[in-house]
Parts: structure tokens; sequence; C-alpha cells
């Protein structure tokens, strides 16, 4: 009944708080009607609403309207575990306008976000950033009327996606730090095919103490890393980083650099490592106390040099 009120075709999306506006474009008897219909829609749209586990929106080319609705739908979903907005078409200004929506405290529950093959650029990752809990520059920027969208934070996020998004080195740094700092309970990180190459690598030089410490799986698959940017990934290890990715013997944790443009070979990058540990052991200790060469000869390491790219488990 509610579809057939809003008239041909059904809406994919339409927010409890735009209910009212579809409805007075129809014909209407009694005025009294109008407020008794819109009313019994609202009551029943936020109910249903409020217990939705999943939305599942990829490859829906999301209209204009849509796109304006979709903030309000969101922030009437206080249950929802699952959202996939991928390849729907929120490309840099509408998923600006969508994650500039969404209200504090919004998606309380949120563990799963996709927001794969959306052109997103440097615009939508600040304030995917932003929603994401922020860094303390991108906090004290906000203006008083924006304030509260800085504290959305989705701090039960553990998966996100954001494959062919257009994440350039700027785009990368600003999400990976607002993720280090904000999100302890992140297990999953897919950036794959973003090419932000090895200038974007040097994001996980600004990481900081445990950041990113339940992460377990981090695909970098397709962007465009060279030596330079694996060896830097491989100091993070070293240095404690991404604790979870590194436990020597753990089978789950994984680093997927495939498709890349990496030339040396594990034993190379252990051997660049090991030099630097081996001079005057410059670090000091390594993860767990013990010295820093010690350290190197545990990590595990395994990258294959190849003509496509170079692979890290």
């Amino acid at each position: 009944k509610f579809l057939k009120a809003m008239g041909p075709p059904p809406r994919a999306l339409v927010g409890p708080e735009h209910i009212r506006a579809e409805l007075e474009g129809k014909a209407w008897t009694r005025e009294a009607d109008l407020e008794e219909c819109a009313g019994m829609y609202e009551a029943a749209a936020r109910a249903l609403l409020a217990v939705k586990p999943s939305m599942l929106l990829a490859g829906c080319q999301l209209s204009d309207d849509e796109v304006r609705y979709l903030p309000g739908v969101l922030n009437a979903c206080p249950a929802l575990l699952t959202l996939e907005i991928a390849k729907s078409g929120l490309a840099g200004e509408r998923a600006v306008s969508v994650l500039q929506g969404l209200e504090a405290g919004s998606l309380p529950q949120l563990s799963r976000l996709d927001l794969s093959e959306n052109e997103l650029g440097d615009a939508a990752s600040t304030a995917l950033a932003e929603a994401l809990g922020g860094t303390a520059h991108l906090q004290a920027s906000c203006s008083p009327k924006r304030a509260p969208r800085c504290a959305v934070e989705l701090m039960a996020l553990e998966e996100l996606v954001l494959e062919e998004c257009g994440l350039g080195p700027k785009g990368f740094e600003t999400l990976l730090v607002a993720l280090g700092e904000q999100q302890p309970r992140l297990v999953a990180l897919n950036v794959s095919l973003n090419r932000f190459g090895d200038q974007g690598m040097k994001a996980f030089r600004r990481l900081k103490g445990d950041a990113l410490k339940g992460l377990e799986d981090l695909r970098l698959v397709g962007c465009e890393i060279g030596d330079a940017g694996a060896l830097i990934l491989v100091e993070a290890l070293f240095a404690g980083l991404l604790p979870a990715v590194a436990e020597v013997g753990s089978h789950q944790g994984c680093v997927d650099l495939s498709r890349n443009q990496c030339q040396q070979s594990d034993a190379a990058l252990r051997a660049v490592l090991l030099e630097r540990a081996t001079k005057g052991e410059q670090r000091g200790v390594g993860r767990s106390g013990k010295s820093a060469v010690a350290e190197v000869s545990k990590l595990r390491l395994h990258v294959k040099a190849q003509k496509k790219g170079c692979s890290v488990a």
C-alpha cells in the first residue's frame, strides 16, 4: 500500500521526513485525509527502519532526489549493521552531501560499509574521514553549523570497502589517519584499485602507537605501489603498527599487494630492514621487547617480485 501510494514507478528511497511532500502531490478529497495518511506512513516507515539490519543499494544509480533522501533514511536506521552503496553514482559532491547529512550518533551499530566504484575524490574522502570520527585538524576546521556532523563516529565499524573510489595520495592519507585515530575495532580495510602509489603509502608513517591494532586484512591491490611504498609498509609492521597483520604465526593476518609495481623480493626487503636494524640497533627494541635484529628475522613477510606486481601475506 505504501509503494502504491507513492505512484509508479516505486521509489527506491523515501525518507520518513519526505513522505508528506510525496503525498501532497496526490489528489485528496479532504485535507484531514492527507494528514492522517502522512502520519500513518511516517510512523510505519520509522518503525520499519528502526529495526532494519542491512541496506543493499549496490548497483542502484541513485537519482538526485534519492541522494537527497538518503541521509534521512540512514539517520532513521539505528540498528543497521551492513550498508552497501557500491557503484551507485555517489561521486564527488553527491557523496559529500550524503556524508555531511548524517546526524551526530547515527548508524551506531554499523559494522560493514561498502562504497566501492564511486568516484569519491578528495572532498568526499575528507567528508568520510569526518564521518569516521575525523582527525584533530578536521574537527577543528568544522564550522559551528557543521560541528554535529563531525561526531557521527561509526565506532562499531569493522569492515570498510573502498575499491576503485578515485582515492589519490591526499585522500588516502586523510582516511588512513582518521581510521588510525578513531576506528579501534576495524578488522578489514580494502582500498584496492586506487592510484595513490608510493606517495600515498607515506600515510603509514603518520600512524601512531596502537593505531589500527585490530586490523587483520589489508587489501592494497593495484594501487601503483612500488618498492618504496612496500618498504614503508614493511617498516610499519616492523615498528609495531598493525600488530594483528604482522603477528608471527598468525593465519588470519593478510596484506595483499598484488598487481602493483614492486620489483624486490621478500628477501631483498628483509635484507634492507636487517641492515638498518643491525647498525647499532638504532631502532631499539622490536614489538615484543626483543632486539630489532631478532624481530626482523622473525617477521612473517612474503613478497613475490613479479612482472605484474607483488603480494605480501
